[in-house]
């Protein structure tokens, strides 16, 4: 799994934003200040006022010009700094018009930033252009509105502290856990390779032993049939040795489907090769149904043929002869005692439809989303004597799905277990002499 490489941080741009916010505040205000002094009745000094102002708009281009997130945190300092004298300034400029409760904004940046020492700071020096201001100015009545401005300057600067103390918890906080979340997704991703590599050497362990195995079955295979041929065989030995043959061969299909599933494990893009041909499913069911009545008859198990019709589809007979051998066997080996199984064919819309019902214990509901996963066995599989790879289904599935159908399976313990094979007709798939999926 490829991982993209980690480039370098990305720089805090907390204060930028933060400083960026708090002048355009206090500009957009002083703008509208500005504006005002036009009106009629202005008694101020309006050089001192445009004066402030124009100290303001300088230190805002500052802010928008300059990256804070590079210098010093006590650069920063120059610009609230400024504004408290700009403010100053048009305080001085115009005493009457509530001018000094634009020190709030500078007031809040300082508690921001700097805590309890930008509180202190900040309320020093307002409150001593404020005092100087009143000092300059006889008519000026001292009363409960002059009081008013430095409580509300102290309450706004320590609600932005504790706001501001809250926020830098909550964002230390998300970045532990955003660095947990980095840690445990590091190990997830580590456990995954892991993972991948011991499936990928059990595969392939699988498929050596498989391939291994191969060679000498089939020369088992060989021998088995020269005896079989052999006249002089007595008829007991002779069904001893067709008990052997039958169990070769069940062994040699075994590890054909392990090398099949060990090989789509290691190319995903592994198709299965098709020789398709119109055929007859009806004549495949009933030759595959045949050869497994005597494994049936051993439990007493009926094979129910009656409802097998003749349907003509686009196949490859020996997959579906596979396919079919599967799922009959399984009925067979599944089924209760005495039990009967069933096989259909019918129709459904341009499809071909193969249906394999028996009538077992059924399967329980938290194994069928696995059914046809590779080497999976349910629980009453694992726990029964019966043998097996946990191949089968999903290898048929495979097929079946390379002729463009599916399988589907109903079942629930107590009412026994359906499987339906769907398969487009013979008028609905293109006539090819070998494809895949």
């Amino acid at each position: 799994m490829h991982e993209p490489a980690p480039g370098p941080p990305m720089a805090d741009r907390t204060r930028d934003r933060a400083a960026l916010l708090n002048q355009l505040m206090l500009a957009g205000v002083v703008a509208v200040a500005t504006f005002l002094a036009f009106a009629p009745g202005f008694a101020g000094d309006l050089a001192l006022l445009f004066a402030g102002a124009a100290l303001v708009f300088l230190l805002t281009g500052a802010v928008l010009l300059v990256p804070w997130h590079r210098l010093h945190r006590e650069w920063l300092l120059v610009i609230p700094a400024g504004d408290i004298l700009a403010v100053g300034m048009m305080r001085f400029a115009e005493g009457s018009t509530g001018i000094g409760l634009l020190w709030v904004f500078p007031a809040m940046w300082l508690a921001a930033d700097f805590g309890l020492v930008g509180i202190v700071g900040g309320m020093a020096a307002s409150m001593a252009l404020f005092g100087v201001a009143l000092a300059h100015d006889p008519d000026h009545v001292i009363g409960m509105p002059t009081l008013l401005l430095p409580m509300t300057i102290l309450a706004v600067s320590v609600v932005t502290f504790v706001n501001a103390r809250r926020a830098a918890a909550q964002r230390t906080l998300l970045d532990a856990q955003a660095r947990a979340l980095g840690r445990a997704l590091e190990r997830t991703q580590r456990q995954e390779r892991e993972l991948l590599a011991t499936l990928e050497a059990r595969d392939e362990l699988v498929a050596s032993v498989s391939h291994e195995l191969r060679t000498p079955l089939t020369s088992i295979m060989g021998y088995l049939d020269l005896v079989l041929e052999d006249p002089s065989v007595p008829a007991r030995a002779r069904r001893n040795v067709e008990v052997a043959g039958r169990n070769a061969e069940r062994l040699l299909g075994i590890t054909r489907d392990i090398l099949a599933a060990s090989q789509r494990t290691h190319d995903a893009h592994t198709r299965v090769e098709l020789q398709r041909a119109d055929a007859d499913v009806a004549d495949i069911i009933l030759r595959s149904s045949e050869s497994l009545t005597p494994r049936a008859a051993e439990r007493r198990i009926s094979i129910d043929t009656h409802a097998v019709r003749p349907l003509s589809a686009h196949i490859d007979a020996p997959r579906l002869r596979q396919v079919l051998d599967n799922l009959i066997a399984n009925a067979i080996i599944y089924n209760s005692d005495g039990g009967t199984l069933a096989l259909t064919t019918r129709t459904a819309d341009a499809d071909v439809e193969i249906v394999v019902r028996d009538d077992g214990p059924g399967i329980p509901a938290e194994d069928l989303p696995q059914l046809f996963q590779r080497f999976y066995r349910g629980r009453a599989a694992r726990e029964s004597m019966v043998a097996g790879t946990g191949l089968g289904l999903a290898i048929s599935r495979d097929i079946v799905r390379a002729h463009g159908g599916d399988i589907l399976v109903d079942s629930a313990p107590g009412r026994g277990t359906t499987f339906t094979v769907r398969l487009p007709g013979a008028a609905s798939t293109p006539k090819e002499d070998a494809d895949g999926a």
